[in-house]
């Protein structure tokens, strides 16, 4: 595969994601004055993968720069979740082995960064709390959790010292669930946790109506197990309405299997934010 291939991979995991606009970082290693860092913002997938500005991404990496990327600050709330320094390659397998996931090697030593899709889209205090939890159950770094953190994009060299100029590329990754953001939190008791998420559960029912019709639209209620899939989705949120509403559009629908389906679903595993995640897959 061609260095942008590679880049492009990473790409597709976050359309498929539902992001669509980044924060591409051209940055020089720690204490490097004499390279200046450079922010591109707010830049479409399109941009980032034209073969013009992905060559000048090359020659910025040729030239010492370490070439990073995050969602655009645009995005303030989305599902993907961030871990850095991920030292340990049995708790990488353990996430990507289980949850839809880009595990990214950094370093020949097996160094690793994560990307991990969540089953809702979460505002930056819900993902601060999720990730500063995941960090210390895997041992990742503390310090990368606030949001603002960059990751290295897949294609491009690692510059660090040490590290031998090693290709940043995506790891194997087999994983198909969504991350279960608040069965997640219920595990933990702290007080910080109880406050995310008891605002995290407030919200829940508070997607916009309109982007849950729009996105409804863009999903096949014909196919059996993406109907589970949304009817859990608007289960955990409370649309029964929007339910019967897209169910209906089958030639499958069946009102008495609906009801019996819909009475089965309990609360957890499944988020408000799959709906747009399904719709995106769709598209």
């Amino acid at each position: 595969m061609k260095s942008i291939d590679h880049t492009r991979t990473h790409i597709d995991f976050f359309i498929n994601a539902g992001i669509n606009r980044f924060h591409i970082g051209v940055i020089p290693n720690d204490g490097d004055t004499k390279l200046k860092p450079r922010i591109h913002r707010d830049l479409s997938s399109a941009k980032i993968l034209d073969p013009k500005f992905h060559s000048y991404l090359t020659a910025r990496n040729h030239a010492g720069y370490n070439i990073y990327i995050r969602p655009s600050d645009e995005i303030t709330d989305h599902n993907v979740i961030f871990l850095d320094d991920l030292l340990d390659d049995e708790a990488v397998s353990v996430l990507s082995d289980d949850y839809l996931s880009m595990p990214v090697r950094t370093s020949a030593a097996g160094g690793h960064q994560l990307w991990l899709v969540a089953d809702q889209s979460m505002n930056p205090s819900w993902r601060h709390r999720v990730q500063t939890l995941l960090a210390k159950e895997f041992d990742a770094d503390p310090n990368s959790t606030s949001g603002k953190k960059f990751g290295r994009l897949c294609g491009f060299r690692n510059m660090k010292p040490g590290r031998n100029k090693c290709w940043i590329n995506a790891s194997t990754a087999s994983g198909q669930m969504l991350f279960g953001v608040t069965d997640y939190l219920k595990m933990d008791t702290s007080e910080a946790t109880e406050s995310t998420l008891s605002g995290l559960n407030r919200d829940a029912a508070g997607y916009d109506e309109a982007r849950l019709i729009t996105a409804l639209e863009a999903i096949d209620p014909s196919d059996y197990e993406i109907w589970l899939r949304v009817g859990m989705a608007l289960h955990s949120i409370g649309r029964r309405d929007l339910w019967d509403a897209w169910s209906s559009g089958s030639d499958k629908f069946d009102a008495a299997e609906q009801e019996k389906t819909w009475q089965s679903f309990t609360a957890g595993g499944v988020g408000g934010g799959t709906i747009f995640w399904l719709a995106e897959g769709a598209a």
